[in-house]
């Protein structure tokens, strides 16, 4: 039993690509087994489906980055935070750094190191209950 020939629509599958699609939500999108694909790719464009994918997924990710780029210069604010937080490590919150010392413990009570124990706890409950 021979296969089928089935002709496919190269331009369909690189958009798909070029919106991250997988090569089997691809396959599924032509009505075609995953291996057909794959198998065609190879066949038609001689190279892998991963190495032809890698191309149109590499440049479908490059055009949104421009997009999201030039809606930020168009004065869109919402991008402009989503960016600056994401590649400028930007944050909602202020950042308090702490000034780091080395204390001789030894030279404290019971008393003051019980105290010193107590406060710790406190603030480890905080931190607990902020991220919660």
């Amino acid at each position: 039993m021979s296969r089928t020939s089935y002709n496919i629509d190269y331009k369909e599958v690189e958009q798909l690509l070029l919106a991250q699609c997988k090569g089997t939500e691809i396959a599924a999108a032509l009505g075609i087994h995953p291996d057909t694909l794959y198998r065609r790719v190879q066949e038609d464009k001689g190279m892998t489906f991963t190495e032809y994918a890698r191309k149109f997924k590499a440049k479908g990710k490059n055009n949104i980055r421009v997009w999201q780029y030039e809606k930020a210069q168009a004065g869109d604010g919402g991008m402009q935070i989503w960016l600056g937080k994401n590649y400028l490590e930007q944050s909602d919150r202020a950042r308090v750094t702490e000034e780091r010392h080395d204390f001789d413990l030894s030279l404290l009570t019971d008393e003051e190191l019980e105290t010193l124990e107590q406060i710790q706890q406190n603030i480890k409950s905080r931190n607990k209950s902020r991220a919660s």
